[in-house]
Formats: C-alpha cells, structure tokens, sequence
C-alpha cells in the first residue's frame, strides 16, 4: 500500500482536535496545568488514578503509568483497534465520523468510513463505481497527481479516467465476517479478473 505523505499526516494531525477526539471516546478530561489535560488511560484497567496527559497544543497524547503515547491518528488506532492507515483515513474524511466513540482496544466490525460501492449493483456497475472511487482518490492525493505531471502524462488524467489505486477500498467495505461483507469484496474481485484477467494488481 502506497505510504502516506508527511504532509498529509501533518494535514490531519494538526486539523484534529484531540481534546474533542478523546473525550468522545468516553475519557473524562480535567485541567492539568495551563496547557494540558488529565483523566484516566483508556488503555489499562486503572480507572481510579488520573495518569493520561492529552497535550493539545502539541497535539500529543501519553499514559504515565503504562507508557501508551502518541498523536490523533495513534490514538484512534489504538483505541479503535484499527490500523494506522484506516485511523488516518478516518480522521482524513473528518466531520462527525472520526468522533463516534467505538469499545477500546477492539477490532471494530464495521468500518466507519464510508463505502462507494452498492452490493446490489450489477457487475458494470460495481466496477464503475470502483474506478471512480479512484478517480476521487487521485484527486485527492497531491503526491499522485505531482508524480503524474512529473512523467508528463497529467494530461491524460480526464481524456482515459486515471485513478489512484491505493488499496484504500477495502477500508471502507464490511469486514469479511460480514455476510455482506463477504459478498461485496468477492464481487468486486470477480469483476476486477473478468475486466482483466492477466491483471495481477488489486483493487482492495
């Protein structure tokens, strides 16, 4: 999966507010000092003694007690038992979605970012809405469309409808225990090896 620009995670890290973020995962937040702020590490079973420290102007969060440190994004990892990249997209796509609070340190069986596709749809369709959901991301992605005026192909972006396929797809479909889930990622990978069957590339 293509890495994510430093610029981009400075974007998002520095657009969240964590004090909002971490409060709406349930921990209560109390003044501590002039900058920062206290309340009990939502990541250890000691709910009695305040040892959480969220630093907002740093934009910075750490457990004094069992050392769980880091920024916005880490925090909705570790948390919402998510991987690095699906916390960023979460807290990329902003608004209300990155402030639903889900249980701690627990996989979460939906994801909360939104996902293009339609399981009703019929094969044109699903895969339709695929390249335009990368489309979308192309456009979104700054260092995709600098890489692309670089080689001197930019031009070609609208006349043949280029996209980023940076694997992101898959963060926002129904987990694979979901029967919906199951179903809607085995669709798109049949379309994808009917539309190209020597293609070994993914779309997921």
């Amino acid at each position: 999966m293509p890495r994510i620009p430093e610029a981009d995670l400075d974007r998002v890290k520095h657009a969240t507010d964590l004090l909002a973020l971490v409060r709406s995962r349930g921990v209560e937040l109390k003044k501590h000092g002039s900058k920062d702020w206290i309340g009990c590490c939502p990541f250890h079973d000691d709910q009695s003694n305040p040892n959480f420290i969220v630093s907002p102007a740093k934009g910075l969060f750490h457990c004094m007690v069992c050392g769980k440190a880091g920024n916005a994004i880490q925090f909705v990892q570790f948390h919402d038992g998510v991987s690095f990249r699906h916390a960023f997209e979460v807290l990329n796509q902003g608004g209300s979605v990155a402030f639903v609070a889900q249980p701690p340190t627990k996989q979460a069986t939906v994801p909360k970012l939104d996902c293009p596709l339609v399981l009703e749809a019929d094969d044109v369709a699903l895969m339709n809405q695929s390249l335009a959901y990368y489309r979308e991301r192309l456009a979104q992605t700054p260092a995709a469309l600098e890489y692309l005026k670089h080689r001197g192909i930019a031009a070609a972006i609208e006349p043949f409808g280029l996209g980023f396929a940076d694997r992101t797809l898959g963060l926002r479909l129904p987990m694979k225990n979901r029967n919906d889930g199951e179903a809607l990622r085995t669709a798109v990978e049949l379309c994808r090896a009917a539309r190209a069957p020597d293609d070994h590339s993914r779309l997921l």
